[in-house]
């Protein structure tokens, strides 16, 4: 085979990988664009549903107990305990 024919394949089967190459960096960039997008509207659909609940859980609890439910540095432990020589 003649080297100009060598030298035209191997161009267009470099323009070809090139080609191929771009597409999937596309690919990629578009699907990192949607997957943040999500992420975003997520992130927003949670807001909005923690502060949903604070507004329900202090329509229905004092409002100081209703503060030591949503601490963040709140362990499981009972806010009220039960005592024999108590009432």
């Amino acid at each position: 085979m003649p080297l100009a024919y060598q030298m035209l394949l191997l161009l267009s089967i470099f323009l070809t990988l090139v080609a191929y190459h771009a597409r999937l960096v596309e690919v990629t960039s578009r699907l990192d664009f949607l997957w943040k997008r999500e992420a975003q509207r997520e992130l927003a659909e949670m807001r909005e549903t923690r502060r949903n609940n604070r507004q329900l859980l202090r329509n229905i609890l004092p409002d100081h107990v209703a503060n030591h439910f949503l601490t963040s540095e709140r362990t499981d432990e009972l806010y009220s305990q039960s005592r024999n020589n108590v009432g």
